[in-house]
Parts: structure tokens; sequence; C-alpha cells
């Protein structure tokens, strides 16, 4: 009977072993799995982060060249003034011309 008992306790820690490294490799796992949860949610904020930065940049290129097409813009508006200007004093001066030789 008690070499019986004796197996029996033998066997009871032997399962106790067994089921605690069981519970040990479970836990091992569960913590693998959250730190591969972890990092892939860190890689897809990064992702998120580097797409945000992207969008900025193009914005901002965006705006650059809107600004680079309105000074453009404002340019071409002073020339054509400018040959304007031109045009009225060569009418000016060909009306003068005109004048005076029809005065004359």
């Amino acid at each position: 009977e008690a070499s019986q008992l004796n197996l029996f306790n033998t066997s009871c820690a032997f399962e106790f072993f067994a089921n605690s490294r069981v519970v040990e490799e479970s836990n091992a796992a569960t913590s693998s799995v959250r730190r591969e949860e972890a990092a892939a949610a860190e890689r897809k904020g990064e992702v998120v982060a580097a797409a945000a930065r992207k969008k900025q940049e193009q914005k901002k290129a965006a705006a650059a060249e809107a600004q680079r097409k309105e000074k453009d813009m404002a340019a071409t508006v002073a020339a054509l003034q400018n040959e304007k200007k031109e045009a009225a004093a060569a009418a000016a001066e060909v009306a003068s011309t005109a004048s005076a030789s029809a005065a004359a």
C-alpha cells in the first residue's frame, strides 16, 4: 500500500511538472504572439506615419507649384500691360506724326 501511494505521488508529481511545462510553453507562445502583434502594430504605425508625411510633402509641393504659377501669371500680366503701354505710346506717336504731317 505504501508503494502504491508512493507510485501515485510520483505519478502526480510527473503530471504536475508536465502540466507546468505545458502552461509555461503556452505562456511563452502567448508572449511571443503578443510581441509579434506589437511589432506588427508598430510597423503599421510607421507605414501610416510615412504615408502622412508623403501626403504632407505632396501638399507642400502642390502649394509651391501654385505659387510658382501665380508668379508666372503675374509676370505675364505685367509683360502684357507693358506691351499695351508701348503700343499706346507708339499709336500716340503715329497720331502725332500724322497730325504734324497733315498740318504741314
